[in-house]
């Protein structure tokens, strides 16, 4: 999953995230494990500034 990698490139830990976002720690776990699908746009934006990347990183890509 695309999270877990930022997560990892970030070197912050899910507490640190929930933290800086203020999005519960239980669904930040939930989405790094697949858990549920998508974010909430306020969501989205707090974890891509918290992650140091741009919105598009969420992006899914096409399935073909």
């Amino acid at each position: 999953m695309k999270i877990k990698e930022l997560l990892q490139k970030s070197g912050k830990t899910l507490n640190k995230i929930s933290t800086e976002t203020g999005i519960v720690h239980s669904k930040l776990y939930k989405i790094k494990n697949g858990q549920q699908q998508g974010l909430k746009l306020q969501d989205a934006f707090k974890l891509a500034d918290a992650l140091g990347v741009d919105i598009n990183e969420f992006r899914e890509e096409d399935k073909k």
